[in-house]
Parts: structure tokens; sequence; C-alpha cells
């Protein structure tokens, strides 16, 4: 099975979810719990609360469009960096001080450039946001938002099961 993505969500890593564990992570402060409710049931088709992590992949798969690139990117990214880091690990000790002081620019400069798409990507969260009528925005405080990390591993799922 295939449910890493989802295994930060499932409080018992056994590949379902229940209808409380998806509600902890989807519930973004727009969706009503009757909302997402109706959304989990859905998606399951079979309303036991024990949402199948397939099922779920599978119904998010079908939504990502233009995201099917920018999270393939942020794949990519995410192997060529843990690449770099592995790479800094190994030789940055035995390195001459130019080498080291090359290493550190090449560090502060990745991290900035990250920290900038970060900003663009907030902004671009935000401007959703706003879009959303006032009497609809927050009805419900939301969690948490989902990070780089889980994107990338949710991206991760969805490839697997591609022929």
């Amino acid at each position: 099975a295939h449910y890493t993505f989802w295994s930060e969500v499932m409080s018992n890593n056994d590949g379902k979810l229940s209808f409380e564990e998806f509600n902890t992570y989807f519930a973004d402060g727009i969706l009503t719990t009757e909302e997402l409710q109706e959304l989990f049931y859905s998606i399951d088709g079979q309303q036991n609360n024990n949402l199948d992590t397939d099922k779920l992949s599978d119904y998010f798969s079908q939504h990502l469009g233009e995201y099917l690139n920018v999270l393939s990117a942020l794949e990519s990214l995410n192997i060529a960096i843990l690449k770099a880091m592995d790479k800094t690990k190994e030789e940055y000790q035995g390195a001459s001080v130019l080498g080291q002081f090359v290493t550190r620019f090449m560090l502060r400069e990745t991290s900035s450039q990250l920290l900038s798409l970060q900003r663009s990507l907030q902004c671009a969260m935000e401007a959703v946001e706003e879009q959303i009528p006032v009497w609809h925005r927050y009805r419900i405080k939301p969690k948490r938002y989902p990070s780089l990390h889980t994107c990338v591993l949710f991206l991760n799922c969805v490839n697997r099961k591609r022929p």
C-alpha cells in the first residue's frame, strides 16, 4: 500500500482515515464540518467512516490540473536538494576554506530562493482567500495547511499509481 503521504494524518497508520482524522487535516476555515463530511462520504462511497487512502489519492489526482506540473517540479527540486545536502555533508569538512565559503553561499542562495517562492505562494493563497465572500470566511478556524514535504509525499503517491 502507498499511504506514506497520509501517514501524518492517520492516527494508526492502517491505510484508512476516519472522518475525525479527515476533518482535522482538511478543515480550512471555509468548508463547514457538514460540507467536509459530505465530501468524505462522497469519496468513501461506503459511508463506513473508514476512507481508504487509495480512494483519497485517486480523488485528488483527478483534480490536479496545472498543479501536477507544480508538484512534479517540487518533487524534482526536493530530490535535487536532498542530493546536494548529502554531498555537502560528505565533502564540507574536507573542503578548502574557499570551497566551504562557496558551499555556504550556495546554501544561503538556495534558502533565499525557496523563501521567495514560499512568499509568492503565501500571497497567492491570500489573494484566493480574499475572493471568498466575507460571510463565508473562517466559519471554522483552520487547524493547519499542508507543508511542502506533505505536497511532495502526495505527488509520490499519485505517481506510483500511474501505469
